[in-house]
């Protein structure tokens, strides 16, 4: 009743030195066991964060954003920066990474989706001049007949 110990429902972590890629200025080693665990949720973490490519590469080749939702994305936005704010106090390294790149992602499918809806014009005259047209094609200038 008199001492308090560490709540068993405490939200925050362990004051623990924390490791190898958790911690730059650490000197306790990691044990193998801990080594591999590090690795496989840093592949983790980056192969969550490449789970957006396939999507900006579909955003790019139809040129349309159009079934991707603002509030998605900005809801999106908004927790990545905060794991990466939770991860950054805390050194997080297998953490941090990959929600770099994430958020990095994420950042550049609303830029696309942004683009396309406001410069379609721009969007498809990009697309049309790389398909082997002459550039007289988009000018509207009439060309005269072949002889």
């Amino acid at each position: 009743p008199g001492a308090r110990g560490p709540s068993a429902h405490s939200w925050r972590p362990r004051r623990e030195c924390p490791r190898a890629l958790s911690s730059m200025s650490c000197d306790e080693d990691l044990t193998a066991q801990e080594e591999v665990f590090e690795v496989i949720g840093l592949l983790g973490g980056l192969l969550v964060a490449a789970g957006l490519v396939p999507q900006v590469y579909h955003v790019l080749m139809r040129k349309s954003g159009a079934d991707l939702s603002y509030s998605w994305q900005c809801i999106y936005i908004v927790g990545m920066i905060g794991i990466i704010m939770y991860a950054s106090a805390f050194r997080l390294l297998p953490v941090l990474i990959p929600a770099a790149f994430e958020l990095f992602f994420i950042v550049l499918l609303t830029c696309l989706k942004f683009f396309f809806e406001h410069f379609p014009a721009t969007a498809s005259k990009e697309g049309e001049s790389n398909s082997g047209q002459t550039p007289s094609a988009h000018t509207g200038v009439p060309q005269a007949p072949a002889p």
